[in-house]
């Protein structure tokens, strides 16, 4: 069965803009409502799945991983993309030692 798409651009919904400082209080408040790990692992599924609307017969991917939590959305996204049969590999920019602890697997 073919794979469906989706249309990723251009979009006919009005999408709200947050500053840094406004998006900083909106991850807050909604890693306070859900388990840890919630909205990384929501993050790497959403990059994942932009991946293979964009490039949806693409075999190999690759994914800059930085040390924060935008590298750790992108170390979920491998996980998806994995699953989803690719080749992934991930290059991490940034000091390993300065990693936060790695979740429970799933």
């Amino acid at each position: 069965m073919p794979e469906t798409l989706q249309r990723v651009l251009p979009t006919a919904l009005e999408l709200p803009l947050f500053d840094a400082e406004a998006s900083r209080r909106v991850e807050a408040h909604e890693t306070a409502r859900v388990p840890a790990h919630t909205l990384m692992r929501r993050a790497g599924a959403a990059v994942s799945r932009l991946a293979l609307a964009i490039a949806p017969h693409a075999q190999r991917v690759w994914i800059a991983a930085g040390p924060g939590n935008n590298g750790g959305d992108g170390l979920e996204a491998a996980i998806h993309l994995l699953r989803q049969g690719r080749q992934v590999e991930v290059t991490l920019l940034g000091d390993a030692s300065a990693l936060p602890p790695t979740p429970p697997t799933r």
